[in-house]
């Protein structure tokens, strides 16, 4: 491999494994030691380490835009991978090695609706052990055609005020009601039209999962595959 270079080549798929076009990644910028790179007509971004085939370390900036309004909503991945070519700049040889899950909330769609959930304040505050019912009313009123709620739950990382970071955990664990599993422990709920009126959610939790810290509810709105708008409710587990 003499005379070889190393490369870093960057991609972002959909939910359907679909590669993005290099249209709707324009207003994304991806910067390497001060150079700015950008897609390829094929949707790649191909970064140059200038280093040969030496272990290198470094950091590749991803700065979105808000004028970025060709990228729909929606879950996506960012694949990293690598490639070697005489030049470091180029190759279709790539091999991917890491994803890294994105979720884009693009609030630019045209779309029209109204999404609330609510909750009892009394519901917010219980115990560990046994089980707890709670009653969750959601008002969902959209002109969206294929309209879904669906939940996930995300654990404390420290019950302190000052830290207010959180990791998902699977919500089914921690349920004695079934759902049906949609995809990365979010969960499928009974409400998946408009009445724009608010409708009873009820989620029977089984407590004695729950640790003693702070969690909450991510209720995620759906057109078909793509998230809409999302409302977070908080728990404490005493």
């Amino acid at each position: 491999l003499e005379g070889k270079n190393i490369g870093v080549a960057l991609r972002v798929v959909d939910s359907k494994d679909k590669i993005v076009s290099k249209r709707d990644l324009r207003n994304i910028k991806f910067t390497y030691n001060n150079k700015v790179y950008s897609a390829g007509s094929d949707g790649v971004i191909r970064i140059n380490l200038n280093n040969g085939l030496s272990n290198t370390s470094g950091t590749i900036q991803v700065d979105t835009s808000i004028d970025n309004i060709k990228l729909a909503s929606g879950n996506y991945k960012l694949q990293l991978g690598y490639f070697v070519s005489s030049d470091g700049s180029y190759s279709k040889d790539i091999t991917y090695v890491k994803d890294i899950n994105l979720s884009v909330l693009n609030n630019n769609v045209d779309r029209d609706y109204t999404f609330n959930v609510v909750m009892d304040n009394t519901d917010r505050l219980f115990s560990a052990g046994g089980s707890k019912n709670i009653i969750f009313r959601v008002l969902l009123n959209s002109n969206i055609d294929n309209p879904i709620v669906r939940v996930s739950l995300y654990r404390k990382t420290t019950l302190s005020a000052y830290d207010q970071s959180y990791t998902k955990v699977d919500l089914g664990s921690y349920l004695n009601t079934e759902l049906a599993l949609y995809s990365d422990s979010i969960y499928n709920t009974s409400i998946t039209s408009n009445s724009g009126e608010y409708r009873n959610l009820t989620l029977d939790f089984d407590t004695s999962n729950f640790s003693h810290t702070g969690y909450k509810l991510v209720f995620d709105l759906y057109d078909g595959d793509t998230k809409v708008d999302s409302v977070s409710k908080n728990i404490i587990v005493r």
